[in-house]
């Protein structure tokens, strides 16, 4: 079994069957499409994905046929069954597309509308049969007791939904186990596993209060007989949980799935994919699983590519004739004769490159692509695209302009935010609409949104004053669950008399707050300005918008015929808002309003600025300049940049990105800076004597905003293992976000106009000031503004926003629990002086929480950051890195450098290279997949080490090919290469040290070798108390908790295995348990279930009352290693004993001749275990020193002499003489407190060996 930490259920443990397919590349593939496909572009935090989600499904799967199975047996679940419903409901996503259901519900129907019905579960079943036949899982299932025959047929129909109702045709299972069809996809009432974990875990994510429990609905599930055949029931009393459940369902697409923006921003993606689905194919895929391997979210990128290029199409090399660039020359020179007005085109201000586009979907063929060689003005781009169509239309070597250029537009004005504008909604009539003729002829299950667009445009056309052409109308379905159900008319209940009787609710059983409608179809309309990228034609487009907003409801009243529309009688110029929100009475109606508050918070500008939903912070409204900077491409980028790197690949739920965090920090940093404000207007009561002016909190946020700007590729592992080990890279984290704020500001006229003169304040911000420096080395601000310094960057001691919300925000997202409260340190902060200059400090009674906050660094670290495999996973993504870098641009010493090379820099970097297809990239490309199929070094083993073999690796490797060496004497059919190791070692404690040096590079660092004391960690840490808030403290020694470590640094070395071998692996574990054990005197022995040390063994270091789960069944011939052994005859340590020193004994027999033959094997064994503690004082007092051995001299001991001891377990004889001479009656386990306690009366000599007593053996021996 394996166990994932995942953030909403804690620690799944899953079937080593299951663990199997999610290490294929066919599985790994969904850590690559998004669960919500683009809100994650509207909502932060929903960056979670299929991966996580399917895990989860597969879970709560196996949880409630656990429930079943448990209370009743009659059922006959049988672990055939059971592993099955997991492995559909593992796999039941796998066929979806980039973008989740944007693939399925909106793209496909539009590029292949004869199979506008295809379905992502047919794909998930044709990628289960591509995952099988690659990976040869049908063998690993054949190993499990899986019938393939018939159980892949069952897990098919799983994943289709099997069936609604009818005659039973399931070929799986026959109709008595017909319940097991409705646990993963119930077609029958919609009451599945798949929904309970998408519920829950997109609220998480969301930030969406979550009231539906699906523990209460999975522990009431029952199954009983309707009409003949099994259901799935649940308990009468959890019919509100079951409306509760569809309820929560339609609350999400209602403030989510169908947010208004979110909604457009899909249409616009839809758009681009249609448009490049000619060149790239991207249709194509679904009809070849290798292929649809390779299709993930990465399109996005894929498509967007350079802001440089000018277009792209097929080159036809055969009518090919001379060279490209004359011809691209003459046709720039005839664009510009023909095309007067404007800027005119340079033909030597382009390249043109051909290359094979390297994509393993794509035929083989050339690419023609034209580049600006520099950034252009919006209007020559536009030109330069309109010559190279013209080109590819005249020109016969050119097969076809693509649309690429096209598509990639569309996505650079969702990168910079540059969308349509929501100008109202309403709901249809839909029962009108049906008269119509055209949706009379309508199949059931058409596209009727597609249809009732169709009508409206034709019989009720958006006509507002200005700009007719520019404004679209969208129809869009919105529900609880099955079109036109009540949700639980499907649903059967049992009651608590009654379990076995199946029934459907009354009307009166059930609450009268219900809607009266269950489904409605919602009419939107969206202007599309022109030239948004001109900033100058805002004041006019915004215009327009607000004339179109005021004549909608107007536009309303005329189609009364299909649009549901009643103004308000009291205010009519509401009527839009009424529209929109009038639904029908009940939770429907509460949920319609709470979703309008929650879209006008998503991206709707509020007079002080925009609101974003965090789902840690909540609801964070920032200032309109940070939400300039938030819409740019430079930060845009970040929500491409994974928070915790490598993480994801070990802990599925951390998919957050430096994106949600660079605005949580930001929060933080304003929501501080309004603490220490409000404490100082209350002390001094003179709004004049402001402590912090708004635009100094203004600019403190926007350098939390832009800290992490600079990150690149899976942030740290950019940082710090790809640039080290790059020595002509130049590259550092807080230069690149300087370099990447600055250009945002150039590009901002209003930005750079309101910023000028804080500039040099923002950069020092962001690259930190040590505010503890003798002379103050800040230019942006005087040294009475010293504290502002210390909000986002603090290198004084450590504290700052950064932390606080890295600190929850990771917790969240890995599913570890959080014991730092960051609000109790904010709401104690305040300014104070210390030794002349101002600096932040914090109430006396906090001082735990600060303690707090660095033990939950040094768990993170310890748990996630600085995990055994993600380490190896890091370090093979980084060593992926460097073999792509003289292959990939980006990555270069000279692009790092570049801002707008370096724009391209993201994680899609991994897919870059993952699924090329050219030699150069081959040692990269191998590199990522042995991640992705998990052919990663094994970890045998970690243990703590000295500082000293921190600091040296060297010294650990020689220690660890010292004990292979003699761990392969001991045993010779163990045959352990040194070769096959590597050796690992790292640091874990609670602060990062900054406080304590003046740069991050480590070779400079002061405090690396430093072991940190209670003491030192809150050393630059000064408190307040409550009656005197202006004097500041130190907390004394006798404050601090005395349950609290006495250091706070250790050190970790860890072993790896690099070959793929089991069977070594075990050895190697073995080894390494015993390398360590034997440091720590443990007592030990290797056992063998033949004689001569053949067959098979074992390590054992504790008693064993029998020897099962150790491999073995008796003990024929064994080396003790360290420690004295009892081996019993029988189980439980009875019957014949022997009792064995340190040695080799290669037969053990029961006769009294040494030589006799006759064995009798042990089959129990325990330890005799020795320790005594040696005081040089008597009274337990002087220097002390501790042994489980004996010792001829006291030299090395770190003692001269024994005065009193404490015998804590076995026999000892102390002796008044070196080498055991003169030796005590024996000792046993008590305390002796003087030489006197020990020798014969009178005796006052001290004790100079120590030697430990065996008892004489009760049968013979073959001593070898």
């Amino acid at each position: 079994m394996k166990i994932f930490n995942d953030p909403i259920h804690g620690h799944i443990e899953l079937h080593p069957l299951l663990v199997k397919i999610i290490d294929t590349p066919q599985f790994q593939r969904l850590r690559h499409i998004k669960q919500l496909g683009t809100k994650y572009l509207v909502y932060p935090g929903a960056t979670h994905t299929r991966f996580e989600h399917s895990i989860g499904v597969a879970h709560l799967a196996g949880c409630l046929l656990k429930t079943l199975r448990e209370n009743q047996p009659e059922l006959n679940i049988t672990e055939q069954d059971f592993l099955c419903v997991q492995i559909a409901a593992l796999c039941h996503d796998m066929g979806h597309g980039p973008f989740s259901h944007l693939f399925d519900g909106m793209f496909i129907p539009e590029v292949q509308p004869d199979d506008e019905h295809w379905e992502h579960e047919q794909a998930s079943v044709d990628m289960f049969h591509c995952m099988r036949k690659k990976n040869g899982l049908d063998k690993e299932m054949d190993r499990y007791g899986l019938n393939l025959d018939e159980d892949i047929t069952f897990i098919e129909e799983l994943i289709l939904k099997g069936q609604k109702d009818g005659e039973w045709s399931m070929k799986g299972r026959t109709e008595d186990k017909s319940f097991l069809y409705e646990i993963v996809a119930n077609k029958v009432n919609g009451v599945d596993v798949d929904k309970w974990d998408y519920l829950v875990r997109d609220c998480y994510y969301l930030g969406i209060p979550c009231g539906f429990d699906s523990q209460r609905l999975l522990k009431s599930a029952r199954v009983c007989n309707v009409n003949g055949r099994k259901h799935i029931c649940f308990r009468d009393k959890v019919a509100d949980n079951v409306y509760g459940m569809f309820l929560t369902r339609y609350t999400l697409h209602r403030q989510a799935l169908q947010h208004k923006i979110g909604y457009i921003i899909d249409v616009k993606i839809k758009e681009a994919l249609v448009l490049a689905d000619g060149e790239l194919r991207i249709s194509k895929a679904k009809d070849n699983m290798l292929e649809f391997t390779e299709l993930t979210d990465h399109i996005f990128d894929e498509i967007l590519k350079s802001p440089l290029l000018v277009g792209e199409a097929t080159l036809k090399e055969t009518k090919l004739k001379g060279e490209l660039q004359n011809k691209w020359r003459i046709r720039v020179k005839d664009y510009n004769r023909s095309h007067t007005a404007g800027p005119k085109l340079k033909a030597d201000d382009f390249d043109i490159n051909v290359t094979d586009p390297g994509i393993k979907r794509l035929p083989k063929c050339l690419v023609i692509r034209v580049y600006h060689k520099t950034d252009v003005a919006q209007e020559v781009h536009k030109k330069a695209q309109e010559c190279f169509l013209e080109w590819c239309r005249e020109e016969d070597f050119i097969d076809s302009a693509d649309n690429l250029a096209q598509a990639q537009k569309i996505l650079q004005n969702i990168v910079n935010r540059r969308l349509p504008k929501f100008v109202g909604e309403v709901r249809l009539k839909e029962e009108e609409l049906k008269e119509i003729a055209e949706a009379k002829a309508l199949p059931d299950k058409a596209f009727k949104t597609k249809l009732y667009k169709e009508i409206l445009n034709k019989f009720g056309k958006f006509k507002p004053p200005q700009e007719e052409k520019n404004f679209d109308i969208h129809v869009l379905e919105m529900g609880f669950g099955e079109v036109g159900n009540e949700p639980i008319d499907n649903v059967h209940f049992y009651s608590k008399n009654e379990p076995n009787r199946a029934f459907k609710m009354q009307k009166y059983q059930v609450s009268n707050l219900r809607p009266k409608k269950f489904h409605e179809f919602l009419v939107r309309v969206y202007y599309n300005p022109p030239n948004q990228e001109d900033p100058e034609s805002e004041e006019h487009w915004k215009k327009v918008q607000q004339e179109a907003e005021k004549y909608f409801p107007d536009w309303c009243r005329e189609n009364k015929k299909f649009i549901d529309f009643e103004p308000d009688s009291d205010d009519n110029t509401s009527s839009q808002q009424t529209a929109s929100s009038s639904t029908s009475a009940g939770p429907a109606q509460e949920s319609r309003k709470a979703s309008s508050a929650a879209e006008k918070s998503q991206d709707h500008p509020t007079p002080s600025g925009k609101i974003f939903n965090d789902p840690i912070h909540g609801q964070i409204e920032l200032h309109p300049l940070l939400v300039k900077i938030i819409d740019t491409p430079q930060f845009q980028r970040l929500r491409h940049i994974k928070q915790l790197g490598g993480t994801y690949l070990v802990y599925p739920g951390a998919t957050h990105t430096r994106f949600e965090h660079s605005i949580g920090a930001a929060y933080l940093a304003g929501r501080l800076a309004e603490v220490l404000n409000e404490k100082h207007l209350k002390e001094f009561k003179n709004e004049q004597s402001q402590l912090i002016e708004e635009k100094e909190i203004l600019c403190v946020q926007i350098a939390a905003l832009c800290y992490n700007l600079g990150h690149g590729p899976f942030s740290y592992v950019f940082k710090d293992r790809f640039i080290p080990k790059d020595p002509g890279n130049q590259w550092t984290l807080q230069d690149a976000s300087v370099w990447l704020f600055l250009d945002i500001v150039k590009n901002n006229k209003q930005l750079e106009k309101e910023l000028k003169k804080d500039l040099n304040f923002i950069k020092e911000l962001i690259k930190g000031v040590d505010t503890s420096d003798e002379g103050w080395p800040a230019k942006g601000r005087t040294e009475d503004k010293a504290f502002l310094y210390e909000i986002v960057v603090n290198k004084w001691n450590g504290i700052d926003v950064r932390k606080w919300d890295y600190f929850a925000r990771d917790c969240h997202h890995l599913g570890i629990p959080n014991s730092f409260d960051h609000q109790r340190l904010l709401k104690s902060a305040r300014v104070c002086e210390v030794e002349g200059r101002k600096h932040i400090c914090f109430r006396d009674k906090v001082a735990d929480n600060i303690y707090d906050m660095f033990h939950t660094r040094y768990t993170l670290y310890q748990q996630a950051y600085q995990h055994k495999i993600v380490n190896i996973i890091e370090e093979k993504i980084s060593e992926a890195l460097i073999a792509a870098k003289d292959k990939i641009r980006q990555l270069s010493p000279t692009a790092v450098t570049s801002v707008k090379e370096f724009m391209k820099l993201n994680d899609h970097i991994f897919e870059e290279i993952l699924y090329s297809t050219g030699d150069e990239l081959k040692d990269a490309r191998m590199k990522l997949e042995d991640v992705v199929k998990r052919h990663l070094p094994k970890c045998v083993g970690e243990t703590r080490i000295t500082q000293t073999e921190h600091n040296d690796k060297q010294i650990l490797e020689e220690e660890w090919n010292k004990a292979v060496e003699e761990w392969n004497k001991l045993l010779p059919t163990v045959f352990l290469d040194k070769k096959d190791f590597t050796i690992d070692t790292i640091k874990l404690d609670y602060s990062d040290n900054k406080a304590e040096n003046k740069t991050e590079d480590k070779a400079e660092n002061k405090a690396e070798n430093k072991t940190e004391t209670r003491r030192d960690l809150i050393k630059k840490v000064y408190f307040y108390r409550k009656r005197n808030p202006t004097e500041v403290i130190k907390i004394k020694e006798y404050e601090i908790s005395s349950l609290l470590p006495e250091e706070f640094t250790e050190y970790v070395g860890r072993v790896y295995y690099t070959k793929q071998s089991d069977e070594e692996e075990r050895d190697a574990k073995e080894c390494f348990r015993w390398w360590r054990l034997r440091e720590d005197g443990v007592c030990m022995i290797l056992v063998f279930n033949q004689e001569g040390f053949r067959g098979n063994w074992s390590l054992i270091t504790g008693d064993c009352p029998s020897l099962d789960g150790c491999g073995i069944t008796e003990v024929r011939s064994c080396k003790v290693l360290s420690g004295v052994w009892d081996l019993y005859k029988d189980p439980g340590y009875s019957g014949d004993h022997y009792l064995l020193e340190e040695g080799e004994y290669g037969n053990l027999n029961t006769g009294s001749d040494p030589i006799s033959t006759t064995s009798a094997p042990a089959r129990s064994l325990k330890c005799v275990p020795f320790k005594i503690q040696l005081y040089e004082k008597v009274n337990f007092e002087g220097r002390i020193f501790e042994t489980t051995e004996d010792c001829p001299s006291l030299d090395g001991c770190g003692i001269t002499e024994v005065r009193s001891c404490k015998v804590l377990s076995g026999e000892w004889v102390l002796c008044k003489g070196p080498q055991y001479t003169e030796p005590s009656q024996p000792l046993k386990k008590r305390k002796y407190e003087k030489p006197e306690a020990w020798g014969p009366d009178g005796n006052t000599a001290p004790a100079l060996s120590v030697k430990r007593l065996k008892s004489t053996p009760s049968v013979a021996l073959i001593h070898l």
